[in-house]
């Protein structure tokens, strides 16, 4: 069976009502039936029953046993055969199709299920349509992995902005700051009159950010430090005239100076931003680390060890003590539960010579109560149930005193299906408080053995007009899966019919011709044509 699903309508209003969950009014998924004949969803059972055995149904309010829900695979066939519309359809997904269908396949296809990014650990908060989910993951999350565009390494986008100011290849094609290049430089040793030589040096603020580079020509006609420097600077050739690397520092201090400054703040602003992108990560390895010492149990201190295997050895001897008590209990309760069996069948025999008095005597009944008569009304499939003082009867309904009541039992035959009606003057299910519900009840009979099974003859519902002769009407074929239907295995199987069959409008108007003197006529017949005779 699929998991259960709740707060699926059908697609269409016009569903029955018995497709309904009587609790939560959606269509029913593992439908459950109680003895009053309603039907809940399985999820609405458990919580009818979450604090006690028993509990109040919530159409009619009778007592209901959990021993006495039954599962209703009629209903669960007719459910997945209805025509729903998707519960994203809010979102805009357009599927159309049968409960079934939903179930096994487009439930988990729905490209507008709700589903959290992936990086949901890392921080990113988003939740949304699952069709939605790979344009944020391309363009919209913080925590996407893009390429570094000057070295084409791998990094979370949150992080681009901190990895391009210290990325190598993104330096190498910064500008030159400091426009004093190339300093004189004293003849390498060795060197003879007449040779050039050459010698590149960097500034001593080189790593400030002066980028002054460049060559020192010594000419061979002059032994003067006057030099000819060449330099490359943002791609331009230059030639300077200087002396001294002492001139060059002299003249270059404000423009170090602001260098410096400017590598410091810039440096303390990485760092604030590194320590907080530091705190961030140990936090999130801490708690990955935490969950990995959860899972990771058994790797204990061997102190810890020894204290366990000490702890286990000191239970040994006791468990041993409970598992000689234990066995001594279970002989116990052996002879318990044989004894409660005996008690189970005397109860048994008891409540049949109960119900076999209460036929007899024909006790007025309360509410739920079966037939009165013991005695069969008719055996040729028609009843015609008058009732008495209507007015009385509805009101009593109405306050709930008393809710419905047994037609006295009829059969289709002196040796056929034994039945009875169960009517509600003031509704049930879907007709509580606007219509007279009337439904058919089959009857434990002693010929159940050699009639066919299910029960499946065409039944007529009558209310008849006592002026005019124009009689309200309704026709029904049983459903051969429905269990009411099906061969009792209790005295009388749970009633099913029509749950709107007569307006009270029609009943309380003035000069009804259907409740005349305070009285009114139902007229059941069951049409007997192709029974065997048993």
């Amino acid at each position: 069976m699929v998991a259960l699903v709740s707060g699926i309508r059908p697609a269409e209003q016009g569903v029955s009502a018995g497709l309904l969950c009587s609790a939560c009014g959606y269509l029913l998924v593992q439908p459950r039936q109680t003895m009053c004949g309603h039907r809940y969803c399985v999820g609405c059972v458990d919580k009818l029953f979450r604090k006690s055995d028993q509990a109040s149904c919530y159409v009619c309010e009778e007592t209901l046993c959990r021993s006495q829900i039954y599962v209703d695979k009629a209903a669960e066939i007719d459910a997945f055969q209805t025509l729903i519309q998707c519960p994203e359809s809010k979102n805009g997904c357009e599927w159309k199709g049968q409960l079934r269908n939903y179930l096994i396949s487009h439930r988990d296809q729905c490209n507008y299920t709700p589903e959290a990014c992936p990086n949901v650990t890392f921080g990113c908060k988003f939740v949304g349509a699952k069709c939605l989910l790979a344009s944020h993951l391309s363009a919209e999350c913080e925590w996407r992995v893009v390429a570094c565009p000057h070295c084409t390494t791998s990094l979370p986008w949150t992080l681009l902005e901190n990895h391009k100011e210290s990325c190598p290849e993104q330096q190498k094609g910064r500008p030159l700051h400091c426009k004093v290049i190339n300093i004189l430089l004293p003849r390498p040793a060795g060197s003879e009159k007449g040779d050039d030589s050459k010698s590149v040096a960097p500034c001593p603020f080189e790593k400030a950010g002066c980028q002054t580079k460049g060559e020192t020509r010594l000419f061979p006609d002059t032994h003067t430090h006057t030099h000819t420097q060449i330099v490359i600077v943002s791609g331009a050739v230059v030639q300077v005239e200087k002396e001294t690397w002492e001139g060059h520092l002299e003249e270059a201090q404000q423009m170090h100076l602001k260098q410096l400054l400017s590598l410091t703040l810039g440096l303390e602003s990485r760092v604030g931003e590194g320590e907080d992108k530091n705190a961030q990560f140990k936090r999130f390895v801490m708690e990955k680390l935490m969950a990995f010492a959860g899972l990771v149990s058994k790797g204990m201190a061997p102190k810890e060890l020894e204290e366990k295997d000490h702890k286990e050895s000191s239970c040994q001897g006791k468990i041993e003590k409970l598992e000689k008590t234990v066995c001594v209990l279970n002989g116990e309760l052996a002879k318990c539960v044989s004894q409660v069996n005996t008690l189970r069948r005397k109860c048994a025999q008891y409540e049949q010579v109960l119900h076999d008095l209460q036929s007899q005597n024909q006790v007025p009944g309360r509410k739920g109560e079966g037939p009165k008569a013991c005695q069969l009304a008719s055996t040729d499939g028609v009843l015609i149930w008058k009732i008495k003082n209507f007015s009385s009867v509805l009101k009593a309904a109405r306050l709930g005193q008393k809710t419905s009541y047994y037609s006295p039992a009829f059969s289709t035959h002196p040796f056929g299906y034994k039945l009875s009606c169960r009517v509600y003057p003031n509704g049930d299910g879907a007709g509580k408080g606007t219509h007279l519900s009337l439904f058919l009840a089959v009857m434990k009979g002693d010929y159940d053995e050699v009639l066919p099974w299910p029960f499946s003859q065409k039944v007529t519902f009558m209310v008849l007009d006592q002026v005019g002769g124009r009689h309200l009407t309704e026709t029904f074929i049983p459903d051969a899966l429905s269990s009411s239907f099906h061969k009792p295995r209790t005295p009388m199987n749970v009633a099913s019919g029509s749950p709107q069959f007569v307006q009270h409008a029609q009943l309380s108007a003035p000069n009804s011709p259907y409740v005349q003197d305070n009285t009114l006529f139902i007229k059941v017949m069951v049409d007997t044509s192709g029974l065997p005779n048993p």
